[in-house]
């Protein structure tokens, strides 16, 4: 489905974004690592009545590329982008690095935030990648080849071929180099937390690699602790990726926690 593309500029990169009219207070779609707001088009009918915007991510899809992809850029990038696109709180839906971006945007800038649904981030990839190595060296590897030949080497024309194709491999660099946590915290950003958060989980024994969840055994109680405002949600059925594993139990997470925010709870 083809969507408009309109243009952001923080002051430091340009982000490529898709916007839906609605009601106030906007929804904020954030991609993963590797991914693209192309992922979110045929999932924006969740928001509701709400007014809806998904940007690609520095490096991403058809944002700017940049010299540099710490995961603290990702968030800044997110604060301006809330503060010049969405001008009023939102509701964040973040997927994996999307959701550790909503992680410092929400603990940065509280009053931009009026809700965050993190889903399945890779709270702890700061100490070291685990079994998503192999995936990510793949993926560098695999970046800015053309459409076709990515789906000819076996990645899914839907959403594989369609990002890995416009992706920057110096994004994944950083995070297999560990440069992209530098300055990053998990722990400090958590407890600075106000917003209600609802913490998403797949199961660690359901698929394999980047498809398995990125949470890993006692990082969910350890993070859970940590936020002021916090319920967790398992997806049965789902690792890493709910909204392609289980779409119906994720639409319906998503929604309900949409119109809570909506309705102030």
């Amino acid at each position: 489905m083809d969507q408009a593309t309109n243009r952001f500029h923080t002051g430091t990169v340009e982000l490529a974004y898709t916007e839906w009219p609605g009601d106030s207070p906007p929804v904020v779609f954030l991609h993963g690592l590797t991914g693209g707001r192309v992922i979110w088009f045929p999932r924006a009918d969740l928001r509701g009545k709400q007014r809806a915007i998904a940007y690609d991510a520095r490096g991403h899809g058809d944002s700017a590329r940049t010299a540099s992809y710490r995961w603290t850029e990702f968030g800044d990038d997110a604060v301006k982008f809330l503060e010049g696109v969405c001008q009023e709180p939102a509701v964040l839906i973040g997927h994996s690095l999307g959701a550790m971006t909503a992680i410092y945007a929400a603990a940065e800038r509280p009053e931009l935030v009026k809700g965050a649904l993190l889903i399945d981030p890779p709270l702890y990839a700061q100490y070291g990648l685990r079994d998503e190595k192999e995936t990510f060296e793949q993926r560098r590897d695999l970046a800015g080849k053309t459409f076709d030949e990515l789906v000819a080497g076996g990645l899914p024309a839907n959403q594989g071929a369609a990002t890995v194709s416009k992706l920057d491999g110096n994004a994944v660099a950083f995070v297999l180099e560990g440069t992209a946590f530098d300055g990053w915290d998990t722990d400090t950003l958590l407890r600075r937390i106000e917003c209600p958060v609802v913490l998403e989980h797949g199961e660690r024994n359901f698929g394999k690699g980047v498809g398995a969840s990125a949470i890993y055994e006692g990082e969910l109680d350890r993070a859970s602790a940590l936020i002021k405002n916090c319920t967790t949600a398992e997806i049965k059925g789902s690792g890493h990726i709910p909204m392609v594993q289980q779409p119906e139990a994720f639409t319906r997470l998503a929604s309900e926690f949409i119109q809570r925010m909506v309705s102030g709870g």
